[in-house]
């Protein structure tokens, strides 16, 4: 996963695309912030709760890949955001060549080890479920929380590496679809993706029976460890998901905005986004985009794509990453119903002007964040240049979101079949 990696060269400057963050150096950006739906982006005036005790939240690491080197970074924030809060907080760590762990991390920020796992794949969606069955055996008549952390490419499969979670010793990684079976209906607050490329409205209503919930980001997460820029801040973020209050999920929102909003100026660190979505207005948000776009797939051809929101940066290897809203306006046209169904459905949407990677001054590669086109959530344009690709297959036969289309696609390829 050469493409994946990021490394540190030297004081300071920071390279190459990561599948799930990025690190570079540092360029000129405003100071800016594309602000959400029922928020401007601020932090309210609120002291930061201590959680709730019947609330449990499940981190689960995927580390067995390039992100190993910001395992020790994050349980470090992880550790700090549990001191003097109520709740549990359980961590599933998987590193390279070691046997994976499940913790507990205490009020008083220490680890204590519940299980041991020596032949862990955590590119499995079974894995995923088995561990969740274990923290809820553990810690039963609780509400749950899960987040995700991880390189993803979200709903999109690959050959070799899929959508979320890849395991480098066995070469798996889950399928969204597969997740979908593996989770329980209805069995968590939220699922929190610390991951690039989630924030999709595929992955989310592939996800919608699953958690009352939904965080993601649109673009990819930042990784560097080095700089206290590496995907949710848990130290800020912690006490505020162990909650099942919808006020508080929105708040670790705007905190995730704020901490990369505050990087130094004219910083690329200040590279972020995130929405969040109440998975019970997920159908509300179909049918009205439907009706704007159903018997509306050949007019893709003469779409300036060009001209829309991506949230992919130019050398990305799969340019598929576009908003949704600015789809649906584009070529549905505006309308009041599809307005008022996105309203109720995305309840939280904020990003930074600009996210950015740059391995040398004079080659930049970053997508600007337009706040008046940028809807939170990312979409797959099915354009007929793509039709002859396993992805364009993958997507209508798999992918609940893709009958928005009116479209019916006879071609199946199995998740198994994908994987190879």
């Amino acid at each position: 996963m050469n493409s994946a990696e990021l490394h540190r060269k030297s004081r300071g400057i920071l390279s190459r695309l990561g599948m799930r963050r990025l690190g570079s150096i540092l360029i000129a950006l405003s100071i800016l912030i594309a602000a959400g739906c029922k928020s401007n982006g601020e932090d309210p005036d609120l002291s930061a709760p201590l959680g709730d005790e019947d609330f449990t939240v499940l981190i689960y690491m995927a580390g067995d890949n390039s992100m190993a080197k910001d395992i020790d970074y994050t349980l470090k924030c992880i550790r700090e955001g549990a001191q003097g809060c109520k709740g549990n907080v359980v961590v599933y760590v998987d590193r390279p060549s070691r046997p994976a762990r499940l913790i507990r991390v205490s009020a008083k920020g220490d680890d204590q080890l519940l299980a041991t796992y020596t032949d862990s794949d955590s590119g499995r969606a079974s894995t995923l479920a088995t561990v969740l069955e274990e923290t809820r055996a553990r810690y039963p008549n609780q509400e749950y929380g899960l987040v995700i952390w991880s390189h993803a490419d979200g709903w999109l499969p690959r050959t070799t590496i899929r959508s979320i979670a890849p395991d480098n010793s066995t070469g798996n990684a889950i399928d969204i679809d597969l997740l979908a079976q593996a989770l329980p209906d209805s069995g968590l607050e939220y699922i929190w993706f610390d991951a690039c490329f989630m924030g999709s409205i595929e992955v989310f209503y592939q996800l919608r029976n699953k958690a009352h919930y939904l965080i993601g980001s649109p673009t990819e997460v930042l990784m560097a460890s080095a700089y206290d820029a590496s995907g949710i801040p848990y130290h800020k973020v912690l006490p505020y998901i162990l909650s099942h209050e919808e006020s508080s999920l929105i708040t670790a929102c705007q905190k995730y905005i704020r901490h990369y909003y505050e990087k130094p100026s004219g910083s690329t660190l200040q590279s972020a986004s995130i929405a969040m979505v109440q998975t019970s207005k997920l159908d509300d948000l179909y049918r009205a985009t439907r009706t704007a776009l159903a018997g509306k797939l050949s007019s893709l051809d003469d779409l300036r794509t060009d001209h829309l929101q991506t949230y992919h940066r130019p050398q990305y290897p799969d340019p598929i990453y576009y908003d949704l809203g600015d789809i649906v306006t584009r070529i549905g046209g505006e309308s009041r119903e599809w307005d008022s169904a996105y309203k109720s459905c995305v309840i939280y949407k904020g990003a930074t002007p600009r996210f950015t990677q740059s391995t040398k001054k004079g080659s930049e590669s970053f997508v600007e964040i337009n706040p008046n086109k940028f809807s939170g959530l990312s979409c797959y344009l099915p354009l007929t240049s793509e039709s002859q690709s396993r992805r364009y297959a993958f997507y209508f036969d798999h992918i609940d979101w893709s009958s928005v289309w009116n479209l019916s696609f006879g071609c199946r390829f199995g998740a198994e079949e994908i994987r190879r």
